[in-house]
């Protein structure tokens, strides 16, 4: 399987803790997606760069395999379906808007942009989590004495783009119609309600998907649950899987 991350993290801060267990069952590849970890970034950008990243990766690797994304990862992992990748199975977990609806407030991207080229790339990260996350002070807190802290603000570089794409994005079912693959659309159950309803318009606008909420998680679920997360996945890609 392929694993694609969301903003603000990496490769093995997203997956730590999740692909050791997969691995158990499973040939486990993930990538960085560009301007993160390893990989770096380019002088151009597009709302296609992103898909077509993971549709070179997935060419390079040894079929059939099964295409797993976590938040802004899932809108990349559905885009790469859209493009025509080749995959067995999907699973998006969170972070690919319905139609109409925009991640962040107005202006966020741009004050992003400004608190960066001010070398404020902390207070930066604070502003997306307080608007887009919802997180007070003391999970802000919490927020910074976490491992994934350094991850998150080196992602910050990259985040106004992604966000700018986000809000720009627009799920409409018929474009999706030739994405075959078996899907399972993944979210917490606890996670707020915009994003929740997000998981049921896409699982309902896709030509084979199932809805699954994940009993008492949130957008964190691989960090919290990692056990839960990776149950849930491999149950849906062993053969004869729901």
């Amino acid at each position: 399987m392929l694993l694609v991350h969301g903003a603000l993290s990496d490769r093995q801060h997203a997956f730590g803790a999740v692909r050791p267990l997969l691995e158990r069952r499973v040939s486990v590849y993930a990538l960085d997606r560009r301007g993160h970890g390893d990989s770096e970034d380019a002088d151009t950008y597009d709302a296609r760069s992103e898909s077509a990243d993971v549709v070179a990766v997935l060419e390079e690797l040894p079929g059939p395999v099964d295409l797993i994304g976590h938040s802004f990862g899932a809108l990349c992992a559905l885009e790469a379906a859209r493009a025509g990748a080749e995959i067995r199975r999907l699973v998006l977990y969170e972070g690919v808007p319905r139609d109409g609806r925009t991640i962040c407030p107005d202006g966020l991207p741009g004050r992003v942009e400004a608190l960066l080229r001010q070398d404020r790339a902390e207070a930066a990260l604070d502003a997306v989590l307080e608007e887009v996350e919802h997180h007070g002070p003391a999970q802000l807190a919490r927020d910074h004495r976490a491992p994934s802290w350094s991850a998150s603000v080196a992602g910050i570089a990259v985040l106004h783009r992604e966000l700018e794409l986000e809000n720009g994005y627009r799920f409409a079912p018929e474009r999706y119609a030739g994405v075959t693959a078996p899907t399972l659309v993944l979210a917490g159950a606890e996670s707020v309600p915009s994003i929740r309803a997000d998981a049921e318009a896409v699982a309902a606008g896709l030509p084979e998907a199932s809805l699954m909420l994940l009993a008492g998680q949130r957008h964190g679920c691989l960090h919290r649950a990692p056990e839960l997360f990776a149950d849930t996945v491999l149950d849906f890609l062993a053969p004869g899987g729901p």
